[in-house]
């Protein structure tokens, strides 16, 4: 089975774009995250003295990730721009010198197939920060049969990279605070591991990021003070979660989805997110849409006959009893994101 994505994450990956009728690949120009690169298609290929268009101190770079990951056969490849598999993203510069600013690591589904990982030996190499134009790294499903810590290099990366993507890999550990540094970073995936310890402070100073999934993983404590305002994606689910919602999350204005659902929350919901709704148009998750006669969480006006008061819901979740108290000024007013808030803490 392939990868499921929600629609608004796929939407912020969608950075990548395959240029079929260049013989190379481009990526679309972003205009955010400041570069040298040219971001459009160049008109036919322009060797350097040697016959080769990468940078050669990036090829080198790419020749150790790839043997990182288990695949050797890569390095037998004499130009990697030139020579390109499904996975790796290249553009030139302004002396048509080519730089790599993608690579992406394992099956999603049968369609999209990146380099495969070898579970029992791979590991995230240093080299990685010698791709001073790298935008987007996607690794999934690598390390699992060889658990290993997020390395804080990745700290290090440097501010083209917009997406940085480390899901279902069995990595162990705390987040590294060094991820703080990344500050030019959209998408920050790190989905269905067994990390542990707290939620970094330090993911505040990302303050470009849209979407954040820290879920399926083992992290406790209290959830930070939040200030990400133009985050549309927040997945903090299936972890162990204490203590209540931070007030903070009322000033990420762009949100349009939040799931806090299996954890240990308690508490009243802040009133400071009483100005947030949920976007009908892009549903949960699952691709589903909210009951017609809900009332939960939508944005401008009610449905019919679908207001209700909420004051006190609780439920019981592996014999965990929660309870979560609505001020009254929220009970009125059911179509506010709160409501989406309780519908997702008590699933």
């Amino acid at each position: 089975m392939g990868l499921f994505f929600s629609l608004q994450a796929f939407s912020l990956l969608t950075l990548l774009s395959l240029h079929a009728a260049m013989p190379y690949t481009v990526l679309m120009p972003d205009g955010g995250s400041p570069s040298t690169l040219i971001d459009a298609p160049q008109p036919g290929f322009i060797m350097n003295n040697g016959g080769v268009r990468t940078d050669k101190l990036e090829q080198e770079a790419v020749y150790d990730i790839m043997r990182a990951t288990g695949n050797d056969w890569a390095t037998q490849i004499p130009d990697v721009c030139r020579g390109r598999w499904h996975g790796i993203e290249c553009m030139p510069d302004k002396d048509n010198v080519y730089h790599v600013v993608a690579l992406s690591f394992g099956a999603l589904s049968d369609d999209t197939a990146f380099p495969t990982c070898d579970q029992t030996r791979s590991f995230l190499s240093p080299s990685l920060t010698k791709l001073p134009h790298i935008r987007t790294l996607f690794f999934y499903q690598c390390f699992t049969n060889n658990p290993q810590p997020i390395p804080s290099f990745l700290g290090h990366l440097g501010p083209t990279l917009q997406t940085l993507v480390l899901r279902e890999n069995g990595h162990v550990g705390p987040i590294p605070n060094e991820l703080g540094n990344l500050t030019h970073l959209k998408v920050l995936d790190l989905h269905k591991n067994n990390l542990n310890g707290s939620i970094p402070v330090s993911l505040n100073r990302i303050t470009n990021l849209r979407s954040l999934d820290l879920g399926n993983n083992r992290l406790s404590g209290s959830i930070p003070s939040l200030s990400f305002r133009v985050l549309n994606i927040l997945d903090l689910s299936q972890n162990l979660q204490t203590g209540s919602i931070p007030p903070s999350l009322g000033s990420c204005h762009d949100l349009v989805k939040i799931d806090f659902s299996r954890n240990h929350l308690s508490g009243p919901i802040p009133t400071s997110i009483d100005g947030l709704c949920f976007n009908l148009e892009n549903g949960f998750e699952d691709g589903s849409d909210l009951p017609y006669d809900s009332g939960i969480g939508y944005c401008g006006t009610p449905r019919p006959e679908s207001g209700r008061e909420v004051e006190h819901l609780s439920s019981t979740d592996e014999d965990v009893t929660k309870s979560v108290r609505a001020s009254s000024a929220l009970a009125h007013k059911p179509y506010n994101v709160f409501m989406m808030l309780l519908l997702l803490i008590l699933c």
